[in-house]
Parts: structure tokens; sequence; C-alpha cells
């Protein structure tokens, strides 16, 4: 008799035990985690990506912000045991992620929205396997005051012109994961010879007064007037039309950099098939444009429509067929190299 009940009462642990574990299991199904940005893209995937997405499908989505370099820390810590299902970061930190295992390549029977996307908004490696969802292209270009030049910017070239002597602004390595060096090497015929960039940038030491490594720096000189034009991102120069400042953007007739910022699927999460279908909800075109629109971005979704607000400040088809994506593996060998060329040969000419 007691060897029964011994029995009985262990049977209904196990049963319990295993309620439990089917129980948390299919809680598990019904949410997925989401690592991403803070500040104004944060609130923005909240509203046009997250939100809508809990509504449509009843799956809750938990939210972790941060940096897109933090957040790759973050799922590199936790690669054992992953808490994370979805991440969203810049493709150079994305590339570095994939290749170290921690994100795995995106299955286009799951996500068919892949197939909406164009060509430049698709990050694949070698083998042809989709490691990236472009959410937006970033472009870097000119910027320049249109009540203080005189003259139409065109070209890289022009930032030569004697009429910017002492008004003009140039980014740092740190900004932007060294896009101008890598620019100017470009321009110069060869990506990895920092001597033919550095030596175009020495050409503009005499309209060289700013150096800046970070967008405040360049906003807050360019509001001032105390620096007329300098390579920047769209997403900088949008801040300053926001508000109110006289500035034209654009994409000079050799081209530019362009990048996409990523969303991508972490190894081994917790809820793969609610990750693919949460990345499948971003890409649908109604969900990009309003994004895209908010954040006065390019959309990667084809079909995507820009708003009457964003008409002229948000980049044509045309230019996006100038952008060049740089190589950021290369950069990210290189950076290291050019920083400290940089304030060896280019940090002085502005100290003057």
């Amino acid at each position: 008799m007691l060897y029964r009940k011994w029995m009985i009462a262990i049977s209904a642990s196990v049963g319990v035990l295993a309620f439990g574990a089917v129980g948390s299991s299919a809680h598990a199904q019904q949410q997925i985690t989401v690592a991403t940005w803070g500040g104004l893209f944060g609130k923005t995937l909240e509203e046009h990506f997250i939100r809508p997405f809990e509504l449509a499908t009843g799956i809750k989505v938990n939210t972790t912000f941060g940096g897109s370099a933090f957040n790759k820390q973050k799922i590199e810590a936790e690669r054992n045991q992953p808490r994370i299902d979805v991440l969203t970061m810049v493709v150079g930190d994305a590339i570095d992620a994939y290749n170290k295992g921690l994100i795995v390549a995106l299955d286009p029977k799951k996500i068919p929205n892949l197939n909406g996307i164009i060509d430049f908004g698709v990050k694949k490696d070698a083998n042809g396997n989709i490691f990236g969802a472009g959410l937006w292209v970033t472009s870097f270009g000119i910027a320049y005051r249109t009540d203080k030049v005189d003259f139409a910017i065109n070209s890289w070239n022009d930032l030569a012109n004697t009429k910017l002597r002492n008004k003009l602004g140039l980014p740092s390595p740190k900004y932007q994961n060294s896009y101008f060096v890598w620019w100017m090497n470009h321009l110069g015929g060869n990506h990895e010879d920092s001597n033919r960039g550095f030596a175009r940038i020495k050409g503009l030491s005499k309209n060289f007064i700013l150096e800046f490594d970070a967008s405040v720096q360049a906003v807050q000189k360019l509001a001032q007037g105390e620096i007329w034009a300098s390579p920047l991102l769209d997403t900088t120069a949008n801040q300053l039309i926001a508000q109110g400042v006289p500035i034209k953007f654009i994409i000079p007739v050799e081209g530019g950099p362009g990048g996409v910022d990523v969303i991508s699927q972490v190894k081994g999460g917790p809820n793969p098939e609610g990750a693919a279908r949460f990345i499948n909800f971003v890409l649908e075109n109604r969900q990009a444009e309003a994004a895209c629109n908010a954040l006065v971005l390019r959309c990667v979704v084809k079909g995507a429509k820009v708003s009457e607000k964003n008409q002229g400040r948000i980049i044509s088809d045309a230019d996006v067929a100038r952008l060049i994506a740089p190589d950021e593996t290369l950069i990210n060998h290189k950076k290291s190299e050019w920083l400290e060329a940089w304030a060896k040969e280019i940090t002085p000419l502005s100290r003057r």
C-alpha cells in the first residue's frame, strides 16, 4: 500500500512537470524578443512594426534596446542559451555576427516578402544565402547650406572650390565606419590604398576647418553657419532640414557610399517560427513604407511610396543606382590603420 501511494505521488509529480514543460513551451511560442535601437529608430519600430504585429498575430513582442554593436555583443554572450529571437543591426555588425555563427540564413519559404526587396537591400553570403534583410537605405553624400553657397555642388571635386575656403567640415574615420576614407580611396582607384585617399583629402586642406567624429558636431556647426558644406549621412542632413536650416543633400555625380540597416534572425532563438513571421511582417509594403516615411529614409521594399511631405527629401531611384556598398570586412580590417594615419596627417590640417 505504501509502495502504491509512493508510485502515485511520483506519477503525479511527473505529470505536473510534463504539463509545466508543455505550458512553458506553448508560452514561448506566443512571444518573441527583439533587440533593436533606442531613440527615434526604436520608437518608429515599435509604432510601425511591433505593435501592429502583436495586434495582427497575438504574439507578444518583448523589446530590448541598445546600439547595434551592443546588441551584437549581447547575443554573442548568450550564444549557448539565446534569449533573443530577432536583431536589427548596421550591416557591418551583421556580417560579423553571421561569420561568428550568431545569426542564421533567412528562409525565403518562411519569409516570402524577401522577394519584394530591391537588390541593394538584400545582404547575402558567398553562396547566395540571405543573412540580413534591409530595412532602409542610408546614403552618404554632401550636405550644404543653400543660403551660403552660391553655386550648385554636384561633384566630390566641388568640395575643393575656393568659395568654401575655411567653411568645410570633414568626418573622421570614427564617423559612419570610415565611409569617407573608403570613398576617397575609391575615387583614387584603390579601396585599400589610403595613400591615394589621403592625398585627395589633403587637397581640401585650404577649405577644411572642422573635423568631426559624430553627427551632433556637424549638425551644430552647419546650423550655426560656421561650416557651409560637409560629407554627411542623409539622416543627419534631414535632421537639419527638420530644424528649418536651409540644407540641400545630394548624391554626387560620381556616386557615394550607401548601406542598409538590416533585420536578422538569431541562431537558436527561443521562437524561430515567430521570428520568421515577424521579419516577414516587417517587410510588408505598407509597414515598411510607413516606417521609412516616418524616418525620412529610402525604403528597400519595392513599390513603397514616398509621402508628399518627404518629396525631395528622400533619395531617388537614380540616387540609389549610384550608391556603392562599402566593403565592410575590408574597412573593419583597415580601420585602425586609417585612424592612426588620419590623426597624424589630417587632424593637424583643421588646426589653423
